[in-house]
């Protein structure tokens, strides 16, 4: 074959790929414009409960989140980039007490570290945890994963970080890579009555994880809703071998207003 076929023949090759890239991206464009026209509220009582309903995640923060693109609350703060009912759920259970680690790191450090009496993080990009302005009882390790975000090899430096930690601690966040692998070095790390948070337990490629936690005598709570920056459905899911003490020890729900007056307008 000359040379200036095969060069023809590329070229083609090229102008193939590139026409089912433009392809797809069309049908993508298609697909979500088709679920923005179903998401309308189709009649005028629909439209009312609609705006209510904005008005709840306005309270929550969720437009701030958007504007800085960062899970954060209606006044700038840092928030976990969890389902908002697992957030809450953790706020009336976490103690001044407790010693927390992390799988990848993020707003969570910064509000867990504000109540809680320390925070040990692992994350392998350097330049994401800079943007974190760390309090004092914080502390993040960078680690390379040498996997994926569902699995690594034994051994690895990011999963393995938590061994080199002072455990037991109360509560482990996975919410970074390799998450499938981080179950069993969590659970070794965990005190006996601690609490085990898994983010995305909703995705079937985690669904592995809640079989080994059960295996392993973990009762599990699942926190299904939505989350700052995003507005599909998720869930996060706790897990501990006295769940009992956690529900025992929870504070009264947080309250946020019943009463138009009570709402801030701004």
């Amino acid at each position: 074959m000359s040379g200036q076929s095969q060069a023809a023949r590329l070229k083609d090759t090229r102008v193939g790929t590139i026409g089912r890239h433009a392809l797809w991206e069309v049908a993508r464009r298609l697909e979500r414009f088709r679920y923005f026209m179903w998401c309308l509220p189709r009649r005028p009582h629909d439209f009312v409960g609609g705006i209510r309903l904005l008005g709840a995640y306005k309270q929550r923060g969720w437009f701030q989140s958007l504007r800085v693109a960062a899970p954060v609350d209606r006044s700038g703060q840092a928030v976990p980039w969890l389902t908002y009912a697992a957030v809450d759920w953790l706020d009336s259970v976490l103690r001044a007490e407790h010693r927390v680690f992390e799988y990848g790191m993020g707003g969570s450090t910064v509000w867990m570290a504000a109540r809680v009496r320390s925070v040990s993080s692992v994350d392998n990009n350097a330049e994401y945890v800079a943007r974190f302005p760390l309090p004092a009882n914080a502390h993040v390790t960078i680690a390379e994963c040498g996997g994926t975000r569902v699995r690594a090899e034994p051994g690895d430096p990011y999963v393995s970080t938590i061994e080199r930690q002072e455990p037991p601690f109360d509560v482990v966040l996975i919410d970074g890579y390799a998450r499938l692998s981080c179950v069993e070095p969590a659970h070794r790390a965990l005190a006996a009555d601690g609490l085990i948070i898994f983010d995305n337990t909703d995705i079937p490629t985690y669904q592995p994880a809640l079989q080994e936690l059960r295996d392993l005598g973990y009762l599990r709570i699942d926190f299904f809703g939505t989350r700052p920056l995003y507005s599909m459905l998720g869930c996060t899911s706790v897990f501990s071998r006295d769940m009992a003490k956690w529900l025992r020890d929870a504070k009264p729900p947080h309250y946020w207003g019943r009463s138009i007056s009570e709402f801030p307008w701004h």
